[in-house]
């Protein structure tokens, strides 16, 4: 009998066949074993082109599975027989009707009541803060909780749109943390071999990088950090939520756009490269679509019009009929909610949330053996969260996080609270056009890619 944690903070990979069971927590004992066969898993690269991870239960080898978070796992040694049951999930069709008010006292006092419990430490504890809402409100309740100063632990970037130490400083003089901060520069680029073999599948999260420096940084003076992950999925934080929320409203204005807008923004995106003329292409475009795809169509890395163009014909139609966006769409309707950017939030909670967030903070911190903490993941404050009529989580079309926000007044300063949000980005852009040109194109048109005829070399 086997299981894995509610959220997918630990991993749980097995591999199966009629001689042996094998299980790890990485692939890489598995993968010593001579039982297996090593043999990569293309379907698994399809896949993560899209999303950036590869979804489970693949894991980028051939037969070598990982279970899903919240799911047990009971294997008959005699017969084989395998029989997979979910235990636990967040059911978002209940909601409890309170008002504001109440609302703010019961967060704050089940938040306050999950960063005590992750407090109990018999080694250094510290934090990790990066300046955003939900870090600082860790920091501030763990500081009023404790006697002694805070560690806190921040990252940075000498590009200064990727950089958020400023907001960092707030928090922590406001709080009287003892801080100490860490700018990473290209160079970094040196640790990607070794973090390539820490992360083993596929996975392209840039915010690894800092990741790992923030923890090994943080490690050097403590063995136990609590982090802000979480407050997104639980409180719709991602701008990609008012996006589908403003699509959803556009939905009539179909016909209209298809004959005025999707070729103005092609027309744009392809004359101007530029990001944003990109996304609102895609955005144009996706209107027409299924809600679930459309929605996948914002946070795809590589769309299938792109993999298209990308592959070899070889690679193609070995991947005929695999859709990647339907792997996540499938997800939407088990939230149990009729609000379709509360499905949304729901997908990214059992996929985006363990299969990206927590394998990189999981990984991160464990190459460097510190446990890694997040209180806005404890499982009771989710199920209340999962309570909040959505309305109060995203209020309009655009004010996110609104409830968190408004219980967090008086405690995180607004200057920080209000402040656009960032995300934990690495300045990728500059750098592979800048001093990792060479080692880009080194990678991409002399390396494994080209010879073993996935992409067109073009």
């Amino acid at each position: 009998f086997c299981a894995r944690d509610r959220v997918g903070k630990k991993p749980f990979k097995y591999y199966l066949d009629d001689n042996v069971f094998l299980f790890a927590s990485e692939l890489k004992a598995i993968l010593t074993q001579p039982e297996y066969r090593k043999e990569p898993d293309y379907l698994a690269i399809h896949h993560y082109l899209t999303l950036q991870y590869v979804p489970a239960p693949l894991t980028g080898f051939i037969d070598i599975k990982k279970l899903e978070p919240a799911h047990s796992l009971t294997i008959d040694l005699k017969t084989k027989a395998i029989r997979k049951e979910r235990y636990w999930k967040l059911d978002y069709s209940h909601k409890l009707r309170l008002s504001e008010a109440e609302w703010k006292k019961r967060l704050i006092m089940k938040l306050e009541e999950s960063v005590k419990l992750r407090m109990i430490s018999d080694v250094p504890i510290g934090a990790f803060l990066s300046g955003g809402i939900d870090s600082s409100a860790i920091v501030a309740l763990m500081a009023k909780n404790s006697k002694a100063p805070i560690k806190t632990f921040s990252i940075g970037f000498e590009e200064e749109k990727y950089n958020e130490l400023r907001y960092a400083k707030i928090i922590a003089e406001k709080f009287k943390t003892d801080h100490t901060e860490f700018i990473v520069k290209p160079d970094a680029i040196e640790l990607l071999p070794m973090l390539v073999r820490q992360y083993e599948e596929p996975f392209a999260d840039s915010s690894a990088l800092p990741t790992y420096y923030a923890s090994k940084l943080t490690r050097n003076h403590v063995t136990v950090a609590l982090n802000g992950d979480g407050g997104d999925e639980n409180f719709a934080g991602y701008t990609r939520y008012s996006a589908f929320q403003v699509s959803t409203l556009l939905d009539r204005l179909g016909w209209l756009n298809r004959l005025i807008g999707v070729p103005i923004t092609r027309l744009l995106a392809r004359s101007i490269r530029n990001t944003f003329f990109d996304r609102l292409h895609r955005f144009s475009k996706s209107l027409s679509d299924d809600y679930r795809r459309r929605y996948l169509s914002y946070t795809a890395y590589f769309t299938n019009e792109q993999k298209t163009a990308l592959y070899t014909k070889q690679f193609r139609e070995k991947m005929r009929g695999q859709d990647t966006y339907a792997v996540i769409a499938s997800r939407f309707q088990e939230s149990g909610s009729k609000n379709r950017t509360e499905q949304a939030v729901y997908a990214d909670f059992v996929t985006y949330l363990p299969e990206d967030l927590m394998t990189k903070v999981d990984i991160a911190t464990m190459t460097v053996a510190l446990e890694g903490r997040s209180p806005f993941l404890d499982h009771e404050l989710l199920e209340l969260s999962a309570r909040i009529p959505f309305g109060l989580k995203l209020k309009g079309l655009n004010n996110k996080k609104y409830i968190l926000k408004e219980a967090l007044r008086g405690i995180v300063p607004d200057e920080v609270m209000f402040r656009p949000k960032m995300g934990f980005g690495v300045p990728i852009d500059a750098w592979f056009r800048g001093e990792l040109k060479d080692y880009a194109r080194e990678k991409l048109l002399d390396g494994q890619l080209v010879k073993r005829n996935l992409f067109k070399r073009s």
